[in-house]
Order: C-alpha cells, then structure tokens, then sequence
C-alpha cells in the first residue's frame, strides 16, 4: 500500500468512529425542537453475505439515524437481537428520528418486528446466489456441518432453524447427505434464508423495501436515493462515495462433483432468485 492510501484508510477509520458520537450530539441539541414526533424504526435483513453491512453503513450516513450493528452489545447477544424490551427501549430514548436494527439472524422474525415495533419499515437484501454462495465460502468452511444439524438436531439449531417451514425444512432433509460439500450447502443456507422473504409475504408488503446488492454497485447513487426516500430520510450523492465495490469474485472450483444435492439447491434458489427479480422489476 502507498502512503496515501495507509492515509486515507485511517482517516476513514476514524471518522466511522467518532461519527456516531458526533452525530448523537447533534440529535440530543435538535430534539426537543422536534415535539413528541415518534421515533421511526427500521430493520435491515436478508441472507448472510449479501450486502447488509454495506447498507447499514451507508444508512449510518444519514444524520437522521441511530444504526445499531451487530457488534453493538447493547442491542445484540452474540451477534442476535436482545428481547423485544431492549430494543424497544432503545428506540424510545434514541434522540435520532430514525432508529436502525440490524435483523440478520432474525430474518425470519422480520414481519412480527415491523409489526411489533410500529411504526417501523424493513429493508431486505437481497444478492445473486451464486455470488453468494462464491463469498460465503471463502469465510465459513463448516456449512455441511450446520445443514447436519438442521436435519439430525431439530431443535438445537438456533437462529438458522427458527421460522422454518414444514415445506423447506423437509427440502433440506431431501437434499442432504453425508458428503454434502461446502458449496451445496451454502446454496441450500442462501435458499432457507430467502424463501422466508416470501413465506411472511414480505414481497406484498409496502413496510418492506428489496434492495438488491447488484444495484447498489452498479447503480449506487439512484439505488441510494431509492434507500433513503424510502426510509423518509434525507439523501446526499456524497454519501455515496463509502459504498465501494469488493474486487471481482473468484470463481470457487467444487471440491467435489457436481452433486444431486447441488442440482436440487441451485433449482430451488434459481426459482426464488427468478421471483426476486420479478419483484424488483428486472
């Protein structure tokens, strides 16, 4: 790396550290001029690797927002949201106008929250799985490990097995096997993630707006603005500038043979890759 690029990371890793400080500040001064308006909350979901990081970061442009990662231990246990109290309370004494969530390992909870914590919006994010599957596995390695339990342990499968259907719970049970390979079994995660975007109807929803990754980086700034006018916030191109696009995917060679299994999984997220893209309109 050249000098100026060490440069210009750590400034940008210190101004996304002092911002939020800053910015709550500023929210404390200009809150009592707003009245009793309610605060506005929103919760970002979708499958892992898909792209929620980056719009919630670029949500925490806003200075309209309170963001709370995944990281943040006073909304999150081990990267899940604390109880409905929590965050409710939360929301109550934030200063900002609209209060972020993330929501990915409550994706399945996703039309309860909206409903519970109203008046509120969800933002779904959604990436083409095999882009997916290809930056899913270069980051976890255990996925067969995970599809195991959902199928053997009902019950012990924490965040991954909630909300799941009869009808895809017995599709992951058809398609896997003891020698699942990594990539099946990411494609079949991608799968039981996004199918919940349809099976709580959350694609006939108005509260919930499909953002896809691929229009983030290939049309940021009309994707931005559509993030921020549906989120009643006020939209600046500059902030466009921290969304930045990763270097190209390597493709990722099947350590083993392109399996039934794979078969199955790349059918079933094809189809709801197809309805996807039906909704947004491409």
């Amino acid at each position: 790396m050249t000098i100026a690029t060490n440069i210009s990371n750590l400034t940008q890793r210190l101004e996304a550290l002092s911002r939020p400080r800053i910015k709550r500040i500023r929210q404390r001064l200009v809150r009592p001029f707003n009245g009793d308006a309610p605060r506005l909350n929103l919760f970002v979901a979708g499958a892992q690797r898909s792209g929620t990081n980056m719009v919630m970061d670029l949500l925490e442009r806003s200075a309209q927002t309170e963001v709370f990662h995944e990281r943040d231990p006073r909304a999150f246990d081990n990267y899940e949201l604390r109880g409905d109290d929590v965050i409710e309370r939360l929301a109550r004494r934030s200063p900002a106008p609209k209060v972020v969530f993330k929501a990915l390992c409550e994706s399945q909870d996703v039309g309860r929250l909206i409903q519970r914590f109203a008046p509120a919006q969800a933002i779904w994010v959604y990436r083409d799985y095999e882009a997916t599957v290809r930056s899913h596995v270069r980051k976890w390695t255990g996925m067969p490990s995970t599809m195991r339990i959902i199928v053997e342990e009902s019950g012990t499968d924490g965040w991954r097995g909630r909300g799941m259907s009869a009808e895809t719970r017995e599709f992951i049970e058809d398609c896997y096997h003891d020698d699942l390979n990594n990539e099946s079994a990411c494609a079949l995660f991608w799968y039981m993630r996004n199918v919940l975007l349809f099976e709580q109807a959350l694609d006939q929803d108005s509260r919930c707006r499909l953002v896809s990754y691929n229009r983030l980086m290939t049309e940021t700034e009309a994707s931005a603005r559509d993030i921020f006018d549906f989120a009643g916030l006020r939209f600046h191109p500059g902030y466009c500038r921290f969304v930045t696009r990763p270097s190209r995917d390597r493709r990722v060679a099947h350590r083993q043979p392109y399996t039934r299994s794979m078969r199955q999984s790349a059918f079933a997220a094809g189809g709801i890759a197809r309805a996807i893209a039906r909704r947004l309109g491409r």
